[in-house]
């Protein structure tokens, strides 16, 4: 199965379209950005959601900078949602819990992000050993 840029090309600009259109992170822009997240994996096949959130994270931190939704991978889906990898359906949950505890802890969302991932990363680093 080779990558063919004109399968995603609709997808992918509807991602990067809605993330640097959304000024601040609600409710609202949490499930838009899902549904062209959940759009864009949809339409290929291989593409993995930690893939696609790192793009997205990339792409909305032009409009929302350090509110830019986290990136979900195999570390945060272990971590936070007790899950062995990152898969589309935990995505909209693992947001919405990251934002409610930015919100509760008073703290930008990228940092939120740093601050777990180092927590996460060394405490499954020291299980494996």
């Amino acid at each position: 199965n080779k990558f063919d840029w004109n399968t995603i090309e609709k997808h992918y600009k509807c991602l990067v379209n809605d993330c640097v259109s959304i000024t601040s992170i609600n409710e609202y822009a949490i499930n838009k950005i899902f549904n062209s997240v959940e759009s864009l994996y949809y339409s290929v096949k291989h593409m993995g959601v930690a893939f696609i959130t790192k793009h997205t994270r990339y792409w909305m931190y032009k409009s929302v900078k350090y509110d830019a939704l986290p990136i979900y991978d195999s570390i945060m889906a272990k971590f936070i949602m007790k899950k062995n990898s990152a898969e589309i359906n935990q995505l909209k949950i693992y947001w919405n819990t990251m934002y409610e505890i930015s919100k509760e802890k008073e703290i930008n969302l990228m940092s939120l992000e740093r601050q777990i991932f180092k927590v996460a990363y060394q405490s499954l680093r020291n299980r494996s050993y």
